[in-house]
């Protein structure tokens, strides 16, 4: 059984727009980005993301908690507006950290040609997506 529910496209750029991180963006880049991304729940205590694993997907917390976890140990907790999983897609290399629900967690996701896409039709999303690259790196 798939953990991932899907919901319809209803609300993704009102809800991006409530976020701290993205509401300066303007809404031609909050719907670029809405559009590529898919909604949808996880349920807490859920493993999304693998260490050492090859990344497809990132995404963007919009309600609940994750862990960040490298190495067996928390090494974040991550929660609204944050963005999980774009590391691997940037750079094509492996994931550097488990990524665990600690709460029931709404997300909005991105393959990697829907990220790819985001990132080339909007400067403003590039940027801000590069900006929490280079705080995960670190």
């Amino acid at each position: 059984m798939n953990p991932l529910r899907r919901h319809e496209p209803d609300t993704k750029v009102a809800w991006l727009a409530a976020l701290p991180w993205w509401r300066d963006l303007p809404a031609e880049d909050l719907k670029v980005l809405a559009a590529t991304g898919d909604r949808v729940t996880v349920p807490a205590g859920r493993e999304i993301m693998t260490e050492g694993e090859r990344g497809y997907e990132s995404a963007i917390v919009i309600t609940g908690e994750v862990e960040v976890i490298h190495d067996g140990e928390v090494v974040a907790t991550l929660g609204a507006g944050d963005v999980v999983g774009e590391l691997s897609l940037l750079d094509h290399a492996p994931r550097t950290a488990d990524v665990r629900t600690t709460t029931e967690v709404e997300l909005l996701v991105f393959s990697t040609r829907g990220l790819q896409q985001a990132l080339a039709a909007s400067a403003a999303v590039r940027e801000q997506v590069t900006t929490a690259a280079d705080a995960h790196r670190g």
